[in-house]
This record gives structure tokens, C-alpha cells and sequence, in this order.
């Protein structure tokens, strides 16, 4: 009897168990039962792409041609290219001794964008007359919307999206954020909403939608992974975001659905390279990016890293498993959109002959409000002009008779006798009569009974940004002035403050017109460290076309970690003795 009782215990134990296994595998989520890209075949488009930053390629509006930038067949500056999207030979179509970066089509293929330099200055090029126009915005991926006159970019400071109008020169944003960083806009195919990546400062990434016309943004999916690059289907109901890794992942923001990707090659088998900037055309069924083997690079995607490399452009077939076709191809009408409408005054206005307009300086200097008895009393008035071009005197209107202000230099200085208050009222105006005035009021103190006191150090100043530069202007004859024909230099001091750093470009800035000046503008630095100052001689030469006045040099600093300003500046004295006429 109990040899009966323990067999069927444990019978009953035995099915139990059975049944608590096979309830748990049914309550696993098997991942390959879920949504699936594949990227099918693979074509070699264009072999061995040599870039210094990013090669970013990009389908044209009716996804029958490619453009990229890069440099091919030993090309020694940067250009910009087309290819058909079928295959077949590239074509050359800019070619800049800057590095060109982020072009694209227009939506009716007649120009092209893209960002120009290390200022990342937004350039737009018109097909037809192959004439370039430098816009005045700075900044990456830029977009000319289907009116052909409005640049959607993300700025290269504040690293906010923008709007700019190219007629009115009227200017928008988009986003407004000082924590975070906004990138990688992908304009749906109803040319009015828009779609980005936000990163915050806790690495957390999301993507954020918009439309133009009403800027109200949603925050429709959040990423846990880093994310580089984002690019959408024609229906917009599904996204590709690129990881820094190069791999791809498929996110659904209106159902929080994710799919994997895989990458199968014309023989089949999967294949895992990094991919880079991918492009969804707008028939849906094509995939275009970068890519390098992954056995090449095989921990970090080589695009997001500065440097030199070398990349093969691809497009590949593009389908899915378990995903409904209208997901995909749903249609978008496009929408017309005036953003930046104008009125019939305005429209008057600009077909009439455009009168010179003229900005009035700014002074932006507080002067010492006072001195003692005895001592000199020195201020040097500092004022901005954005007229760069312009030549501006100061002069002391009001004040007390001693005092005395240099008009070119804006340099006041004065040896008050008598203790009390002094009003002072000065101005600075440029050529054209624009000017700006201040008054101020300055207290002179008795003399001190010094051995009655004891001194105290003024604090120092709060230090800011991570570089130490510094800059000076060499010429052979000593006498301070670069002069037409003549051959000179500048010295760039440069090292950091807390953290050693390989490769930091400088973009050099200058306020000189073509045909002024010839000098590099560009200059790597190889290491900065925080011990010792690394030093470029760059050669300058003063051209026949030199003006008679200050050429103002700055600088843009460039690494790993981002841009910052060059915490230093030069001004030199031009002269030439037969200036040209403007």
C-alpha cells in the first residue's frame, strides 16, 4: 500500500512540474516571432570614399540618384558627387579646398546644400548657373524645404534646430534647448512634419516630432541606446535609427514597437558590417548608407570618430516580415507651407532697388567709476560693429578739461587733482554717422594713508573654457604693419588646461575680403598638452588688394569633444600705398 501511495505521488508531482514548464516557454517572447527588416543584396555603388569627417550620401527626391561627398581617384580636396541610383559612373559636381559635408538635392533637383568648413557655414549651389551662394548661418544637415528659399539645420553653437529665409533673411527656431543636443532632421514626405534626435546630458536619447506650421513638438519615442542618425519610410509609420555600433534598429513610435535588422548578402549568408547615415528612398523598397567591414573596424563605427577614413557606398533591397505593407508606403500628400509670409509692403519694397543698410556701433564696455587723487585715470572704451568694414572714431563730448580721448584707439585718459564727482559723456561713430554715446560718473578719492590699510588681492577671475592660446604678429622689418607684397607670420601658441588632446583643428577667421590676404586657414594640432605650449608658424602675405586698415584674426577650435571658441585674438595693421578702389 504505501509502494501504491509514493507512485502516485509522484505521478502527480512528475505532471505538475511538467505542466509549470510548459506554461513558462509559452510565456517567453521569442524575438525572431517579432517585426524584421532584411537588407538584401548589397551593391557596390562607389569603392574606396576618403573622408575626414563624415560621408553622409542621400537619395534625390525621386530616389533615381545619390549624392555624397568625399574625395575619389587620389582627389586632393574635398568634392561633391552624384551617381545614378542604378549604378554606373559618378560625376563630379563641387570641389573646395574645405571640407564638404551633409549635401543634398533640393526637392526639385535645381540646387544642392551643404555645410562648408570647420564653421560648417551653409552654402547653397544652383545647378543650372553653377553659381555658389555662402549663406550667413552655420550649422549641419541642412535641408532646403520644397519652396526652394526656407534652410532647415541644426546649429553648429547651440546645436538647436533652425529656420532660415533666404529672400527676407528672416530666421526661426525650431527647438530651444540649453541641456540638450537636437540632430539628424528627417523631413516626412508630407514636406510639413519633421522628426530629430534629442540627447540629453544623461546620455538618454529621444526622438521628437513637430510640423512647420504649427512648431508644437512631441516627444513619440525614447531610446536607452545612443543613437547617430535616423531616416524614414514614406509612410512614416516606421524609422531606421543608426547606432554608433553601425548597427540598425526598426522603431515604431506610434506603437512603441521595435524591430531588428539584418543584413543578408547576394549569396544569402548574414553579414554584420557597420553602416553609417542610412537613406530610405521614397519608393520604400531601397536602402542607401555607408559601410566599412566590419572586421575592419570592430568595435566603434569609424564615422562618428575624427580622422581618415575610408568607406564603400552601398544600396540594397530593402523588405520586411511581419510588418503591414501600408506601414510602409501609406500615403503622404504633400502640403504647402508659408512660413515666413510676406507682406505686399515687403514684396513692394524688394523689387526696388535695396538701400545700403548701416548698423550703428555698440559700446559694450563699463568704464572705473573711481580713481584716486594724483593717479591716472585710464579707460579704453570697447564697442562692436557688425558693419566689420567700417572705421570708427571716438571722441569725448563732455567732461573735464585734463581729459583726453584718443580718437582711433577709443583709449580716455585723464590726471585728476581735485577730489569730487566728474561727469563724463563720449561717443564712438562709424564713417557713415551712426554712433552710440555713454555717460558716466567718476568719483576721485582722497589719497590713502597707505600704512593705515592693509591690501587685499583682487579674486581672480573664474577660468573658462579648456584652452590656453595665444597669438602674435612677426614681420621682417619690425615695424608692426603688414603691407602689400609683403611676406610675414603668426605665431599660434596653443596647449590645454586639464586633459591632453590629439588632432585639434583651428578654423582661422579673418575680416579681410578676397584678394587682401593669402594665408592657410586651416591648421592641426597634432598634441596639446597641459605642460607645454605647441607652437605653428603660419606664413601671411599681403596681397595687392590689401585695404588701409585692422585685419581682425580669430579661431575655432575643433575635437573630439566638440567646437570651442580660440580664447585669443590679433589684430595687425594693414598698409598699402595704393589701396584699391570699392
Amino acid at each position: 500500500m504505501n509502494y501504491q501511495r509514493y507512485a502516485k505521488l509522484f505521478l502527480i508531482i512528475s505532471f505538475g512540474f511538467a505542466l509549470l514548464i510548459t506554461s513558462v516557454q509559452c510565456g517567453k517572447t521569442d524575438v525572431s516571432d517579432g517585426p524584421v527588416f532584411l537588407i538584401q543584396n548589397p551593391q557596390l555603388l562607389v569603392k574606396n570614399i576618403a573622408s575626414n569627417y563624415i560621408m553622409v550620401p542621400r537619395f534625390a527626391s525621386d530616389a533615381e540618384t545619390v549624392i555624397f561627398n568625399g574625395r575619389l581617384d587620389g582627389d586632393l580636396w574635398d568634392c561633391i558627387y552624384t551617381i545614378p541610383a542604378r549604378g554606373g559612373e559618378y560625376q563630379k559636381i563641387l570641389e573646395d579646398t574645405e571640407n564638404l559635408l551633409f549635401p543634398s538635392f533640393s526637392s526639385d533637383q535645381t540646387k544642392i546644400i551643404y555645410s562648408k568648413g570647420l564653421a560648417r557655414q551653409i552654402t547653397l549651389y544652383d545647378i543650372e548657373t553653377e553659381q555658389k551662394s555662402a549663406l550667413p548661418i552655420f550649422g549641419n544637415s541642412p535641408i532646403l524645404l520644397p519652396d526652394n528659399a526656407t534652410v532647415l539645420y541644426t546649429g553648429v553653437i547651440d546645436a538647436n534646430l533652425k529656420l532660415y529665409h533666404i529672400p527676407s533673411h528672416q530666421s526661426g527656431n525650431i527647438t530651444e534647448s540649453f541641456v540638450s543636443a537636437n540632430f539628424s532632421p528627417a523631413l516626412l514626405t508630407d514636406m510639413r512634419t519633421l522628426r530629430w534626435i534629442e540627447k540629453l546630458k544623461n546620455g538618454q536619447h529621444r526622438i521628437f516630432q513637430t510640423s512647420l506650421d504649427t512648431l508644437k513638438t512631441q516627444a513619440i519615442h525614447t531610446i536607452i541606446e545612443p543613437i547617430a542618425a535616423i531616416t524614414s519610410s514614406p509612410g512614416g509609420r516606421w524609422l531606421l535609427a543608426n547606432q554608433p555600433n553601425g548597427a540598425l534598429i526598426g522603431v515604431n513610435p506610434a506603437d512603441s514597437l521595435t524591430a531588428r535588422v539584418e543584413v543578408h548578402s547576394d549569396t544569402g549568408k548574414t553579414s554584420a558590417p557597420l553602416i553609417s547615415q542610412p537613406d530610405w528612398a521614397s519608393s520604400g523598397n531601397k536602402l542607401l548608407y555607408a559601410s566599412v567591414p566590419r572586421d575592419k573596424f570592430s568595435t566603434r563605427n569609424p564615422f562618428f570618430k575624427r580622422g581618415y577614413y575610408v568607406a564603400d557606398l552601398i544600396i540594397a533591397e530593402l523588405k520586411w516580415e511581419k510588418i503591414d505593407d501600408r506601414d510602409i508606403f501609406r500615403a503622404l500628400p504633400p502640403q504647402q507651407l508659408d512660413l515666413f509670409p510676406v507682406s505686399e509692403i515687403r514684396q513692394t519694397a524688394e523689387k526696388a532697388l535695396p538701400a545700403e543698410l548701416n548698423n550703428p556701433p555698440k559700446i559694450v564696455s563699463d568704464p572705473p567709476d573711481t580713481v584716486f587723487q594724483g593717479d591716472f585715470y585710464i579707460y579704453r572704451v570697447q564697442s562692436v560693429e557688425i558693419d566689420l568694414f567700417d572705421v570708427l572714431e571716438y571722441r569725448l563730448l563732455s567732461g573735464p578739461a585734463a581729459a583726453e580721448m584718443l580718437p582711433k584707439s577709443g583709449i580716455l585718459y585723464w590726471a585728476p587733482s581735485d577730489t569730487g564727482n566728474y561727469e563724463f559723456i563720449l561717443t564712438v561713430s562709424d564713417e557713415k554717422g551712426a554712433r552710440d554715446v555713454q555717460s558716466f560718473v567718476v568719483n576721485v578719492l582722497a589719497n590713502p594713508d597707505w600704512s593705515q590699510k592693509d591690501f587685499t588681492y583682487p579674486k581672480k577671475p573664474l577660468v573658462k573654457g579648456e584652452y590656453i592660446a595665444g597669438l602674435a604678429f612677426k614681420d621682417p622689418n619690425n615695424d608692426g604693419l603688414l603691407s602689400a607684397g609683403e611676406e610675414a607670420q603668426i605665431l599660434i601658441d596653443l596647449k590645454t588646461r586639464s586633459t591632453e588632446m590629439d588632432s585639434v583643428k583651428l578654423q582661422l577667421i579673418t575680416t579681410t575680403r578676397s584678394g587682401e590676404i593669402e594665408m592657410e586657414n586651416e591648421i592641426i594640432f597634432e598634441h596639446c598638452s597641459t605642460d607645454k605650449w605647441s607652437r605653428k608658424i603660419i606664413p601671411i602675405k599681403g596681397l595687392a588688394g590689401l585695404r588701409n586698415r585692422p585685419i581682425v584674426i580669430r579661431g575655432i577650435l575643433q575635437n573630439d569633444t566638440g567646437i570651442d571658441i580660440l580664447p585669443a585674438s590679433l589684430v595687425i595693421s594693414a598698409h598699402n600705398p595704393n589701396p584699391p578702389q570699392y
